[in-house]
């Protein structure tokens, strides 16, 4: 399964090479976003494509989020988070 980002923006504007989210995890806190990678002269582009897509996060185009799709999303953080936390303990074990 691809992503939105894969599917709608890699797959269709040739000019971008790279575009992916990505999140941080405080304690009361957190932050998302997204990262392009463009030529200098597609800029503005690239700017109007990350708006569109964090709009349609949220927004009533493309339907916005589905509750399954957030369920799914929440998961897998969870998943993420313990992962990182064993591999830290994991490190620090073996120091």
């Amino acid at each position: 399964m691809y992503s939105r980002l894969n599917q709608n923006v890699l797959n269709r504007h040739h000019w971008v090479d790279l575009c992916q989210s990505f999140h941080d995890v405080f304690n009361d806190s957190g932050l998302f976003g997204i990262r392009m990678a463009v030529e200098p002269q597609q800029a503005g582009r690239a700017a109007t494509i990350m708006c569109g897509q964090l709009h349609a996060l949220t927004g009533d185009m493309m339907a916005g989020i589905t509750q399954e799709q957030l369920t799914r999303a929440k998961n897998m953080l969870k998943s993420f988070l313990v992962m990182g936390t064993e591999a830290r303990m994991i490190a620090a074990e073996g120091e």
